[in-house]
């Protein structure tokens, strides 16, 4: 029964995929913006297309940086029993805090302060060398003290989070009023678009 199953879903994706591709192919026709990470692609009729790039400012990559540092630590993490690391764990937890050690300059928030970005100063980073020096050195961890740690941050990962979204949004907002102008009102009404990713 397994077997019938798989082939009745592999040919659900086979005609999904031909439906999707016919589908694209008119719409690219009529007016298409396909978004596909950091680009926007323009499709207009028979012109070449247009590709449009920055949906991923520098400000978007820092702040998305630091907001991830802690679902990192929390996924080495969250399935290890308390007690002591293994080998293995502890490799990829000091390869990690190494990543977090050379990354500080890159990550330095001060000039997000200044100019009035981020309203206070965040302690994502320092508190995730903190949390893995500790961890490191005791040879241990505990579900409790990665709690603490996680709980610890979540003020700071929502302030980081929604200055990434915003300056990720104000990428788009620019690079849509550009597209637009370069249609008419009509292939602007007509227009679709397409968002890939998860």
């Amino acid at each position: 029964m397994g077997a019938i199953l798989e082939s009745l879903d592999a040919r659900f994706v086979q005609i999904y995929e031909a439906a999707r591709v016919e589908r694209v192919g008119h719409e690219q026709r009529k007016g298409l913006i396909v978004v596909r990470d950091d680009v926007m692609l323009l499709f207009r009729g028979d012109e070449p297309v247009r590709q449009f790039t920055g949906l991923e400012p520098p400000l978007y990559n820092k702040m998305k940086t630091l907001g991830h540092i802690p679902l990192a630590i929390f996924c080495l993490l969250h399935a290890v029993n308390d007690g002591p690391l293994s080998r293995s764990l502890r490799g990829r937890l000091v390869s990690y805090r190494a990543l977090l050690d050379s990354a500080g300059r890159e990550l330095d928030i001060s000039e997000e302060i200044e100019a009035g970005i981020l309203p206070r100063p965040i302690a994502i980073h320092a508190m995730a060398k903190a949390f893995l020096g500790s961890v490191l050195e005791a040879g241990t961890t505990s579900r409790h003290a990665l709690h603490g740690f996680t709980r610890g941050v979540c003020d700071d990962v929502d302030l980081v989070l929604a200055v990434a979204a915003k300056a990720q949004l104000a990428a788009c907002d620019r690079t849509v009023k550009e597209i637009r102008a370069l249609l008419s009102p009509e292939e602007w009404a007509d227009l679709r678009v397409l968002v890939l990713g998860p």
